[in-house]
């Protein structure tokens, strides 16, 4: 259900851009695995602002420090283009699986259930049809 609800979103089209939600997200995705740790030698500008002179910084075309991009945006990137699928944490609607540790734990869970296990025929007897 929330999965559904996010494709949804993520398809929207911004009436600003023209691009999908998805576009965007796919290219900071690629942005950030490839680009996006690099660093530019930074130039000081001035301008006036409500008669004041306010110093601000721009980045340059010059590359001071050529970054390694995000390694968990590669993977991604990567198991996406071999058809993995997503590996997703989304899912609320979908309990986690309990674990029992003791049989005696595995009998109240099934009498929870109503079944009364200690009324159940043996796997290890042979059945008598």
């Amino acid at each position: 259900m929330i999965a559904s609800e996010i494709i949804q979103q993520l398809n929207e089209v911004d009436p600003k851009t023209g691009r999908s939600k998805l576009q965007r997200l796919v290219e900071n995705l690629i942005e950030k695995a490839t680009t996006g740790d690099d660093r530019y030698l930074m130039e000081t500008r001035t301008r006036t602002v409500n008669g004041k002179k306010v110093k601000y910084q721009v980045p340059t075309e010059t590359l001071v420090h050529k970054g390694t991009g995000d390694l968990d945006a590669i993977k991604e990137i990567f198991n996406r283009v071999d058809g993995k699928a997503a590996t997703t944490t989304l899912t609320p609607d979908v309990p986690e699986p309990k674990v029992y540790r003791t049989m005696d734990e595995i009998k109240q869970a099934m009498l929870a259930r109503g079944i009364d296990i200690d009324r159940l025929p043996s796997p290890f007897e042979k059945s008598r049809h």
